[in-house]
């Protein structure tokens, strides 16, 4: 019986090579679709693990922000007054953002995805809560959004203790805000909390406030007139197509008089 043992060396060896020599090219292949899809897929919810916990940390960032700046504009604020406007913490919370490109990419809706419905304006404490969603691509099923909740609480500024080595002569405390050039010595000034009506956009031009000033556009939306109405204030001279607009929605901050800098008393409530 012939078998290849009992063949010469050299048939021999070019026997066994061409019996061992079977590719399985078909097999590393089958393998590759199926293992590729699913690597890729786990590499990229990893890499993206990592932007989860920066855009974590930008909110983080301006939820601080936020609440320090609310906590020094809620000194001599009765609780029901900032409840009543607690809306003003996400206008600043989305100013704190702006600068951030990255947190609007991941948020589900931008920055305007940010909620802060649940936030609390309790005693001497501001509790705010961001609840928005991230949308994680996931190559084999697609786009998926998960909650995440972020909270942060600060006390309400009410002051500070002169230490025994400074005068003991209280400091009189005056209001401004971030754009004005005045400060006000009266929380309630009507500059501070100006009344919002609406005119029609034709009536612009005849329509005066109330110290006979014309209105002119708003810097900021006061070119995009999309409706038929406008908004404007008694004592602005500028007219909004926007009635959220933030140089309308001003935010007031308390300081000590002699923080107020270049600033000048306000005519109407520093007399």
């Amino acid at each position: 019986m012939l078998s290849i043992d009992n063949l010469p060396g050299r048939k021999r060896n070019f026997v066994q090579e061409v019996k061992g020599s079977g590719r399985p090219e078909a097999s590393y292949m089958a393998e590759a679709i199926v293992i590729l899809p699913v690597f890729v897929t786990f590499m990229t919810i990893l890499l993206f693990f990592f932007r989860v916990l920066q855009v974590q940390q930008l909110v983080d960032n301006a939820l601080i922000q936020t609440g320090r700046e609310l906590s020094v504009a809620s000194y001599g604020a009765s609780v029901k007054k900032i409840s009543e406007n607690s809306f003003s913490a996400g206008i600043i919370l989305q100013k704190n953002l702006k600068a951030s490109r990255v947190a609007g990419q991941f948020i589900n809706g931008g920055n305007l995805g940010i909620s802060l419905l649940r936030s609390e304006f309790k005693g001497d404490f501001i509790t705010l809560r961001a609840d928005y969603q991230i949308k994680i691509p996931l190559l084999l099923l697609g786009k998926y959004n998960f909650k995440v909740t972020q909270q942060v609480k600060c006390r309400k500024w009410t002051g500070r203790n002169l230490s025994s080595g400074e005068s003991g002569k209280e400091e009189e405390i005056v209001y401004i805000t971030s754009t004005g050039r005045a400060y006000h010595k009266n929380r309630n000034c009507t500059y501070l909390k100006p009344k919002v009506k609406s005119i029609a956009e034709g009536k612009i031009d005849s329509s005066r406030n109330a110290d006979g000033a014309k209105y002119y556009p708003c810097s900021k939306c006061g070119r995009d007139l999309k409706g038929k109405s406008v908004y404007v204030t008694d004592y602005g001279n500028r007219f909004h197509s926007n009635r959220n607009c933030s140089k309308i929605l001003r935010m007031v901050c308390a300081v000590f008089l002699s923080e107020v800098g270049d600033r000048y008393s306000c005519s109407k409530c520093s007399r």
